[in-house]
């Protein structure tokens, strides 16, 4: 049972709300390389985030060297759960971004910060103050707005938001768990091992159901190049943090 304290509520750093916004300007990029791509969704998946893990590995190694007395194989294991998570969200979100319109997938994605908050009082006992509430005010009514203007509401759009309804609660769980994991000894040795894993699940999925090893020509490695580095190895990676 957590134990109450009289201690303030320190307000984050100034530069962590330009980091974040910057973190979710990066994420929205995703769906444009997505609707442009003809990759299999298990295999775009597994592709964004194995290149990821590539290129952020020379971190993990350096963090791991540096804190060899404190990380251990429990620490992996505890990447398995979110990673299975974020796997599911990109998979699913993917199939769905391609069934409903780029502006209609982006603002679904983006009720994330209405759901956080109530998901961190289930799963981490955290209480919900005054500053986070009114956060989840504010999302509301600015998605309100921009929903006002940019969604559509047509029949034939129904099936991709649904999926990326559902792919939207699976993201705030697998950053709930993110958040339940911010005792590991760095970022890096969370971040990289669950790219690997969820890549390396995506890609097993998609061998598996005849999907292949690898996308099908430049024009195509290009745009995976591209979602490997904007809206993952930036965007999810200042989620993360």
């Amino acid at each position: 049972m957590p134990v109450k304290t009289n201690s303030p509520v320190i307000a984050p750093p100034w530069w962590r709300y330009p980091l974040l916004i910057t973190g979710v300007a990066a994420a929205a990029t995703a769906v444009i390389f997505i609707k442009q791509s003809q990759t299999h969704p298990f295999l775009l998946c597994a592709w964004r985030q194995l290149l990821a893990a590539t290129f952020l590995s020379p971190l993990f190694f350096m963090a791991a060297r540096r804190h060899t007395a404190t990380y251990t194989a429990g620490h992996l294991r505890r990447c398995i759960i979110p990673a299975l998570m974020l796997a599911t969200h990109f998979i699913s979100w993917t199939i769905g971004a391609r069934k409903t319109d780029a502006a209609n997938a982006s603002l679904i994605v983006n009720l994330v910060p209405i759901v956080m908050p109530f998901l961190m009082v289930f799963m981490a006992t955290e209480h919900l103050n005054r500053q986070e509430a009114m956060g989840t005010v504010l999302s509301l009514l600015g998605l309100g707005v921009l929903g006002a203007g940019s969604y559509r509401l047509r029949p034939e759009n129904l099936p991709g938001d649904i999926i990326c309804f559902f792919s939207m609660l699976l993201f705030a769980l697998y950053l709930a768990y993110g958040r339940k994991n911010r005792d590991f000894p760095s970022l890096w040795l969370y971040l990289v091992p669950l790219y690997f894993f969820s890549g390396s699940f995506c890609l097993a999925t998609g061998v598996i159901s005849g999907a292949g090893w690898f996308p099908a020509n430049l024009h195509e490695w290009l745009l995976m190049l591209a979602l490997a580095v904007i809206p993952t190895l930036i965007g999810h990676s200042i989620l993360n943090d």
